[in-house]
Order: C-alpha cells, then structure tokens, then sequence
C-alpha cells in the first residue's frame, strides 16, 4: 500500500522511560510515506527520560512544558489531548514510550482508514519479552452492538484518528473535564466516545507494532496466568464495573447511545448480561466470562 505524504501528530505520554524511550522515538521518526512530529508530555520523573529528550537533535519532536505529576497514563494522555494544537495535521496517533513500531505503521493505517472511509484506527500488536519470546495479540474479532462500553479497540499505542472527528473529542474532553480525568482507561473512554457517536472504527486484523512487556507495564498484553488472575481481582474488587459505569454514564449524559437500562444497573445487572453477553465483546470466551461473573456475583 502506498500513501501521499500526510502530515501526523502523534502524542506520546512518558514517564521515568529512559531505557527504552530513544530507541521508540526512533523507530517513529523512521515511519516510511508520512510526515510525523512527536508531542511528549513527560510526567514528573526520577529519571533521566527529561536529559534524553532535551539532548534530541529533531525539529519533529516538542515536549511540552515539564514538571506536573499526573499521576497514570490516562491522565498524561488527557493532557496532550488538551494542549497540543493538532488543527494543521491529517492524523492523530498515540504512542507509548517503549515499544518499536513497524516502520509501515503509519502508512498502512492511514491508508487502511481512506480506502475503507473509517474514522479511527487501530491494530493487533505483537508482544514481546526481553528473554525473546514473542506473541501476536489479536484483538481483530468483529465489533459487537456494545463492546465498546466494556473494552478498548485494542492497545491505544496502535490508535489512529481523523483530525477532523478527533477535534470533536477533544471539544467533548474540554466539557465534561472533570468527570474524565476520574476514567483511568483514556483508549476504552475514545473508543466509546467514538462508537457512541456513530464513527466508524477500523481494527486491522495484521500487527503494526512490536509491544513491549516488562515489570513497569501499566496494563501489559494481559496472557499468562498472572494476568488472568490480575484481570479477575479487578472484576472482584469492582474496578471493572466501577470504569464500565463511569464511561456509560458519561456517554449517556451526552444523550447518545448506551445499553438499555446500564446506567440504571450501576454498569450491568445479571439480566442485563442473560440478555446482551454475546454483544459485550469481542472474543465470545471473554463474553460468556463476564456473564458468568455477574452471575455468580463476583462482577
């Protein structure tokens, strides 16, 4: 696939990263048939990631006033959104600051989004560990009615956007400020924005990046076994339940679409899962999982 010459901001959150942060700013700066400039927002770090950034010999990379503590991701990546000018841009990515991109990533999601008229992107990604093994994470399945109110499109270092739509979200981020910044989960909070909202939603079922897993992970590629009981703690202790109820209230307000009576339910009661659970997301297994939760009375 071939792209014309597109302009891209992509905004990248950082913090304590210096170990692997120059090689990802590389690996974004090779991205082959688009123009890119990298805007960073580091959070108040312990380590050297400020000195490396500041020591970059690139007029494709900004970093943004520095020393505010946000906190999480989420946060890191509200800020962005708010501060960056992106208007003179064609497309909107997000990056995190260690892993390394594909060098087509930008281009073929770009291309990808034109010829399918999409408004948002985003891929499957291939893990990998520092003992070298590697694995594709899929998060390709078909979009159901309702999975955006219970999962993201997949890693939000893979999202790619529209300037136009994604302006929109940003007015929608500027309004509702307050009650965003409590939502820890920025990917899964677009992702339904943008459903909600009628925009269509690519996900491309190839990997356009390699995902780097290790100890300082926010969330991971969540395999393995200790991620599954991770994943199943957050259900137990409500966390889950308390983010699904957070977007869906927030989406509701704004008078578009959400799951009848979610809201209502406090994010979800036993019917409304008997009812909807094959339409809660993507990978059946994880459907018929949350169901089963809610039934059990763990969700």
């Amino acid at each position: 696939m071939k792209s014309e010459m597109k302009k891209v901001a992509i905004l990248l959150a950082a913090y304590n990263g210096e170990r692997y942060i120059a090689e990802q700013l590389d690996s974004i700066l090779a991205q082959t048939c688009v123009s890119v400039h990298i805007f960073i927002s580091v959070d108040k770090s312990s380590d050297q990631t400020l000195k490396i950034l500041n020591n970059l010999d690139s007029g494709n990379v900004t970093i943004l006033p520095y020393g505010n503590r946000y906190g999480n991701a989420a946060r890191n990546f509200y800020r962005l959104i708010q501060d960056v000018d992106f208007s003179d841009y064609d497309f909107i990515g997000f990056s995190d600051q260690d892993d390394r991109w594909k060098s087509d990533k930008l281009s073929r999601g770009i291309d990808l989004i034109e010829k399918t008229d999409s408004d948002a992107y985003s891929s499957n990604v291939t893990a990998f560990w520092e003992n070298g093994r590697s694995k594709e994470i899929i998060k390709s399945q078909p979009q159901k009615k309702w999975d955006h109110f219970f999962e993201a499109a997949g890693p939000g270092c893979t999202y790619l956007f529209r300037t136009e739509n994604f302006t929109q979200f940003k007015e929608f981020y500027k309004k509702n400020q307050k009650e965003i910044s409590a939502i820890t989960h920025h990917d899964w909070l677009i992702y339904a924005w943008y459903r909600a909202s009628g925009f269509t939603w690519l996900i491309d079922e190839n990997s356009s990046m390699f995902y780097r897993q290790h100890g300082s992970n926010e969330l991971g590629a969540n395999k393995g076994i200790k991620q599954k009981i991770n994943r199943i703690k957050r259900i137990k202790n409500k966390n889950f339940r308390a983010e699904v109820l957070k977007i869906s209230k927030l989406i509701h307000r704004q008078k578009l679409p959400t799951p009848p009576g979610i809201v209502e339910s406090g994010g979800g009661n036993v019917a409304f899962f008997l009812k909807n659970f094959n339409q809660t997301r993507r990978k059946p297994v994880e459907a018929f999982f949350l169901a089963f939760c809610a039934v059990i009375g763990i969700y």
